[in-house]
């Protein structure tokens, strides 16, 4: 019959984003500033919300906090019914946060008309923003030992520091570039301010001078793979010809059988 019955009013959170840099973000990397925007909705089929006020509470302060000179208030002076409007805040991640979500809670308050008498409500949300560390490996340069040898086996250290804040999992090598491994090589975990020595064997496909590379494959909390190359500088030496090698070794035993030549 097209009519549309008088609701009260209702207003709640939509949703929210995240941007970093004029970029929107899955996750607020610590240490850095976030535009925190969030969509509120007037849910009533009729009557249209006014003087609301949305308050941001950060429930970690270890984590989360608002950035300098920003407030943590935010008002909209109407909200017509079914209909959305955005608001927003400014926050910072400290740089010792805590990795994963951090509780925030939305408080907001509004009446029912601009006049007086206007009837009061209010509602609360709570959202999940969730924070992220950089990582930060460290590789020192590949120690040799030995001399490599085209096509040989040749042991190789290599360690690594874990810089960063949290702890960076399932670390492997692999080879390539001039050089193989016959396994790739499973580290496990670094915990933060920790380290380890990956003691490696690598096989130089070519000789002469030149640089491999091993290639250093590790991920964050949140599975999210990162990469890093390092250069092994490699001076090797061509392979050994095993023919010749057994060629010489039987001249030689033939000499011996002759005993000395006839003028001696």
């Amino acid at each position: 019959n097209g009519y549309t019955p008088n609701t009260a009013a209702s207003l709640m959170v939509e949703g929210y984003a995240l941007y970093m840099d004029d970029t929107q973000v899955d996750n607020l990397t610590a240490g850095s500033d976030a535009l925190l925007k969030v969509t509120l909705k007037n849910n009533a089929a009729k009557n249209a919300i006014y003087k609301t006020v949305a308050t941001l509470k950060l429930a970690d302060a270890n984590s989360l906090i608002l950035t300098s000179g920003y407030s943590d208030a935010a008002y909209v002076r109407s909200i017509p019914a079914g209909q959305t409007t955005e608001i927003e805040y400014h926050i910072t991640a400290r740089a010792a946060a805590s990795v994963g979500p951090s509780t925030a809670t939305i408080a907001l308050t509004y009446e029912t008309s601009e006049n007086e008498g206007a009837v009061a409500g209010s509602a609360t949300s709570t959202i999940q923003i969730p924070i992220k560390q950089e990582m930060n490996l460290q590789i020192d340069t590949p120690v040799i030992y030995g001399t490599p040898v085209q096509g040989e086996p040749v042991a190789v250290s290599l360690n690594m520091v874990n810089l960063g804040r949290s702890r960076a999992y399932n670390v492997s090598i692999v080879a390539m570039n001039g050089i193989s491994m016959q396994d790739a090589y499973f580290g496990g975990d670094i915990l933060a301010a920790g380290t380890l020595n990956a003691d490696i064997q690598i096989i130089p496909n070519k000789s002469g001078q030149y640089a491999g590379t091993l290639v250093v494959q590790y991920e964050d909390a949140d599975g999210e793979q990162y990469t890093q190359n390092v250069n092994v500088d490699l001076d090797t030496a061509p392979a050994v010809d095993e023919t010749a090698v057994q060629a010489d070794s039987e001249n030689v035993e033939v000499q011996k059988k002759g005993g000395l030549p006839w003028w001696l």
